[in-house]
């Protein structure tokens, strides 16, 4: 009786253990590199289905104080990690669109779902996208930074 107790009190606790992060890596593309925004067409985005990246999502303008795709590129830079980047107007094509309706925006995808993004229209986010260490706190949530071998 006691080895049984035991032996689900340790299957309980490496179920515990293994599942109390959702983070998860981008495809291996992605890091490693020079910290770059790597621009995307509608057409091209069709072909990322059931990968892991990031999408930057821009306008021709930004309202905000610091640029945020410079808050972005200082992070990308920092952490040697690229990001898939596209135009709104290209965006438009997207199913994506269907989620996030306003640019800029930095979406988490994995395996074709939308984990999270930055919404900004939302008070919520906007110190992610002026901050380069309130995004990383952000960004970190859902993806490994530091890739290593799954």
């Amino acid at each position: 009786m006691m080895k049984k107790i035991f032996s689900i009190l340790l299957l309980a606790a490496v179920v515990l253990i293994s599942g109390c992060t959702n983070r998860f890596y981008l495809d291996q593309e992605f890091y490693k590199t020079n910290g770059e925004f790597v621009s995307i067409t509608s057409d091209d985005f069709e072909n990322l289905v059931y990968q892991n990246y990031v999408l930057f999502v821009y306008n021709n303008y930004c309202a905000f104080s610091i640029p945020c795709d410079e808050i972005f590129k200082q992070y990308m830079e920092q952490n040697n990690i690229n990001f898939l980047s596209m135009s709104y107007e290209e965006f438009k094509n997207t199913k994506l669109h269907q989620t996030v309706d306003f640019a800029p925006s930095v979406i988490i995808v994995r395996n074709w779902r939308i984990i999270d993004y930055l919404d900004s229209e939302k008070d919520e986010y906007l110190d992610m996208y002026q901050d380069v260490e309130k995004f990383g706190e952000w960004f970190e949530n859902y993806v490994y930074v530091d890739y290593q071998v799954e």
